[in-house]
């Protein structure tokens, strides 16, 4: 396995990439399918190693497994949905601790400080943060909510334990994944080999080995 990148997936990554297993709901649209089966093929495919920090796990088995059971109509419905789903959730826990494959659950270092959510206050409260540009590009006025400050700092741990690797950040959340240059100028704590990827751009042809997401990742818009 080739060691000149390590990617950081979220958790909009991961429950993407286990929509590709599910039966499709009628909600989906032909863009939703295309989105989810390239996204499928690349964390399938992809022969470097793709980090899922342990806080990302756990929101992501809390969409898996406790929410959108409102399409079943009954209490064994549920049961079944529930388990389908665990199924699926086994499988990819399987590849986290197999050590031949390209998913690794990655831990924050008990000896690194701070703590990423006293760093997360920081960034947080930090009323400089967003700036004009990035203040005009940002839509819906949202930005960093839920644990995303968390998630980056885990993806900036990940590129200091690995300074001679590049580190992209591969996020369903097109702020998240694109704020990084913004943090590196406004912040000196911000890896230099840290970058982002947007996963619901439309650039990933299906089937081929992605060796470098970011050479698709033309536009950095800060």
């Amino acid at each position: 396995m080739s060691n000149k990148l390590i990617y950081v997936a979220d958790s909009n990554v991961l429950v993407d990439y286990v929509a590709h297993y599910i039966k499709p709901t009628a909600s989906l649209t032909a863009a939703d399918r295309q989105r989810i089966a390239r996204i499928a093929d690349f964390c399938d495919r992809n022969q470097n190693p793709i980090f899922v920090p342990d806080l990302v796990w756990s929101e992501f088995l809390g969409v898996m497994l406790h929410k959108g059971f409102d399409s079943c109509p009954t209490y064994a419905d549920y049961q079944k949905w529930f388990r389908d789903r665990q199924m699926l959730i086994q499988q990819i826990e399987h590849r986290l601790v197999h050590p031949m494959q390209n998913l690794t659950l990655y831990h924050w270092p008990e000896n690194a400080a701070p703590n990423p959510f006293k760093r997360s206050e920081e960034l947080l409260t930090d009323p400089q943060l967003i700036d004009q540009a990035s203040f005009n590009f940002i839509d819906r006025g949202k930005c960093f909510d839920g644990i995303d400050g968390a998630i980056m700092l885990y993806a900036n741990q990940i590129a200091h334990d690995h300074p001679e690797t590049k580190v992209v950040l591969y996020s369903g959340d097109r702020v998240l994944s694109q704020m990084i240059p913004r943090l590196q100028r406004r912040y000196r704590w911000i890896a230099n080999n840290l970058s982002g990827f947007w996963s619901r751009q439309d650039r990933l042809p299906a089937g081929r080995d992605y060796s470098d997401l970011t050479a698709l990742n033309a536009h950095q818009l800060f």
